[in-house]
């Protein structure tokens, strides 16, 4: 047996405190399925999409091996998209709406599985959010990307609206994991961060996420754009650990902080250990919540439109 401890799930928007966020998260412990999405700025609606497409993709199977199949998959969750879109728009909404044909979005995911005692992943990507495998405090794997260089301007991203002669092709990979692996999954503003470290010669400090509360995370964001080491964007994180189920930990809870100083940007940081048993809840999902939710919960924005 296998558990995924002290998932933890780090986001930041764009701008400051409130601002548009258009990344998503979102994961199913019990079925060991883990997944993000960035959404296109310059499309519109793309939050809401970039929410549609984790959800789905940490409820079953995507037919990545069928261009045909995957046109299917995709349609009733353009339908769920159209059905969240607001009854009114303004002008520029309507224009952007038929310039770009709504929402455009990138899509990354893990699926862990115990495998007769291989611990198996297999990760699927559209776009440029990139997973990480750490192994002893050192880079073991990496997909899709391999370095810094990797990032471009134009990412491939799967449409909110059907296209002529859509073909839609995930890049895939499959690997190993041992107990004590750090898997990570990153959105690219803070992927190419990690790959720059690591070219430096730098080790990527895994632990200083784990421990940050929402002001350190918050801090830490704004000083590294500051600084020009990360690009001004949505920052989505996702990393957890793989670890033998008789050493769980009790679930720890980080909510979401606004930080009243003006120097200073919001975001959350959500720390979630899995414990033996069932867990209560079996899938969580990068929503806004009023309340508290049950355990496990992540603290993530509305999607807004």
């Amino acid at each position: 047996m296998i558990s995924i401890d002290s998932l933890r799930v780090l986001w930041h928007p764009k701008g400051v405190a409130g601002g548009y966020y258009e990344d998503a998260a979102a994961f199913d412990l019990e079925g060991r399925r883990f997944a993000i999405a960035d959404g296109v700025s310059s499309a519109i609606f793309s939050d809401v999409w970039a929410q549609v497409l984790v959800e789905s993709a940490v409820e079953g199977d995507i037919p990545l091996d069928d261009v045909e199949a995957m046109v299917e998959w995709l349609t009733p969750l353009r339908d769920q998209w159209k059905q969240s879109l607001p009854t009114t728009m303004n002008d520029f909404q309507l224009q952007r709406l038929q310039e770009t044909r709504g929402g455009h979005s990138t899509l990354l995911g893990v699926n862990v599985t115990d495998n007769e005692g291989e611990i198996c992943f297999e990760s699927y990507s559209i776009g440029d959010c990139c997973m990480f495998v750490f192994r002893d405090g050192k880079l073991d794997a990496s997909f899709p990307g391999e370095d810094a260089a990797f990032f471009g301007i134009n990412p491939t991203s799967l449409p909110s609206s059907r296209i002529p002669r859509e073909r839609h092709q995930a890049d895939r990979y499959h690997g190993t994991l041992e107990v004590g692996d750090n898997v990570v999954l990153a959105s690219d503003a803070i992927a190419c961060w990690m790959f720059k470290e690591i070219e430096a010669g730098k080790p990527v400090d895994l632990q200083l996420f784990e421990e940050m509360e929402s002001l350190d995370w918050s801090e830490w964001v704004r000083d590294s754009r500051i600084e020009k080491h990360m690009r001004v964007d949505d920052v989505t994180l996702m990393m957890f650990r793989i670890g033998d189920s008789s050493k769980d930990s009790e679930p720890v809870k980080i909510p979401a902080v606004a930080v009243q100083e003006p120097e200073v940007e919001q975001a959350t940081a959500t720390t979630v250990s899995v414990p033996t048993e069932e867990p209560e809840v079996e899938q969580a999902t990068a929503t806004s919540a009023a309340e508290p939710a049950e355990e496990p919960v992540i603290d993530a924005p509305p999607v807004m439109v």
